[in-house]
């Protein structure tokens, strides 16, 4: 007799006691002296008891996978403070979920936002420290004060960070120029600005070879009155 053969034969006498202890528990009498073992068990082939082989793999949660969001947040055009919104309005070449513009410095300030950073990420956690550590000395020029710092743009994309602080950042971000907000990020980005959102109601339109906007830019500053 093989090895393999002696283990099966092993475990079918361990499943037959354990299948006679279970039958004496159940409420079964026990073999009556003088009769044959076996004869008052009904006929047929008992099943193999399982094996290690066949035991079904326990449940395990799968890990969370990232998720590519469809479509971008589009945000309110008007800000509570009635200036107009440079992130709302937003059709990405590749859609994100989340979209803040922030002044860098030692802590950089969140000025405006839509969506949800990281949203879609397997490890929201992970993907916020690494969107808080996002760095670069470059920005978009500032339209106000000469002491502004300037502007930088995030963004989350699933499990994805990124900074944009370039038009050329910005032109491979967007893509075509097919909205009105996104026309009026672009002249925000390159140091145009509308001062209030009524004023950007009736100074942007969409017209038939592009985009009209009638803007400001801040060509220099008044020196301080002694």
């Amino acid at each position: 007799m093989s090895d393999l053969e002696f283990e099966r034969l092993a475990r079918r006498i361990v499943w037959l006691t354990l299948a006679s202890a279970g039958l004496s528990g159940c409420g079964g009498s026990a073999t009556p002296p003088g009769t044959a073992a076996g004869a008052n068990e009904p006929q047929g082939s008992l099943s193999e008891p399982p094996t290690s082989e066949s035991a079904a793999p326990p449940n395990v949660t799968p890990a969370p996978e990232s998720t590519t969001p469809q479509s971008t947040p589009q945000g309110e055009a008007c800000l509570p403070s009635g200036q107009r919104s440079v992130l709302a309005g937003l059709h990405p070449a590749v859609p994100v979920d989340y979209l803040g513009m922030l002044m860098p410095g030692d802590k950089n300030t969140l000025l405006e936002s839509v969506g949800t950073p990281c949203a879609g990420a397997k490890d929201p956690a992970q993907c916020k420290a690494a969107l808080a550590a996002l760095k670069s000395n470059t920005r978009f020029p500032n339209t106000g004060s000469p002491f502004d710092p300037g502007r930088q743009i995030v963004y989350t994309r699933g499990d994805e960070v990124g900074l944009l602080t370039t038009t050329a950042d910005l032109k491979e971000f967007l893509g075509p120029i097919d909205t009105v907000g996104e026309a009026i990020l672009w002249v925000w980005a390159d140091g145009y600005f509308m001062e209030s959102c009524s004023e950007s109601e009736s100074n942007a339109k969409q017209t038939a070879d592009g985009f009209e906007l009638a803007t400001k830019n801040t060509v220099t500053f008044c020196q301080p009155i002694a």
